[in-house]
């Protein structure tokens, strides 16, 4: 029951059977690496079956690993790349190319961060889920340009409700004024960095540089 744990016993516990039919887990902790198989049996259950234990030097942590065909690696690394972006801290991916480059936000504030290119996301539980204008009702137009222009808002988890798949957001109408009302903050917000941003300059090509 606290917002500094990220799942447990839910949907994700069973979402690697939706790609393969068995994976491994490994645990270490403490000096102890246990192995673990994880598959659906012949009756279609799932199962957990201890592998072994040994000494390890490792740190503690959980190591998950399952098969993937050899089309599918790229769609894999480019979710995990997107997804990995909203984690705090950000993970060490291993065996990219490059390291991930992120887009830098040209504001910033308290649990917001305006990019200007056109996606707008609500970040909740370290997941982002896409909104759009047209999800909000009668948002005025700054509201709508903004959302428009492209703005990440933060929100504590659970918040707002998702949907059963928690793939996207349920846009009920306590939602939409949760979100409306952020809006108005990082509006106001805004036009005071802005405003500062600009006694800065002296002429109007140093205005221009500037977004």
């Amino acid at each position: 029951s606290s917002n500094d744990y990220h799942g447990m016993y839910g949907l994700g516990n069973k979402s690697f059977f939706t790609y393969a039919d068995q994976y491994n887990v490994i645990s270490y902790k403490d000096g102890k690496k246990l192995v673990f198989n994880a598959y659906i049996n012949t009756e279609n259950e799932d199962k957990l079956d201890f592998v072994c234990e040994e000494e390890t030097e490792e740190e503690n942590g959980i190591e998950i690993s399952f098969p993937v065909n050899r089309y599918d690696c790229d769609t894999f690394k480019n979710h995990i790349v997107d997804l990995a972006q909203y984690f705090v801290p950000n993970p060490i991916l291993k065996g990219l190319a490059a390291p991930p480059v992120y887009p830098k936000s040209h504001l910033t504030g308290n649990g917001w961060r305006c990019f200007s290119n056109g996606e707008s996301k609500i970040v909740m539980g370290m997941i982002a889920y896409d909104i759009s204008y047209s999800d909000i009702d009668n948002l005025k137009d700054d509201e709508r340009g903004l959302l428009q222009a492209g703005v990440e808002l933060d929100f504590s988890l659970g918040e707002l409700k998702v949907t059963a798949s928690r793939e996207s957001l349920q846009f009920t109408a306590s939602v939409k004024k949760k979100v409306q009302d952020k809006l108005r903050v990082v509006i106001s917000v805004m036009q005071v960095q802005i405003d500062k941003t600009f006694t800065t300059c002296y002429t109007l090509w140093e205005a221009k540089q500037l977004y």
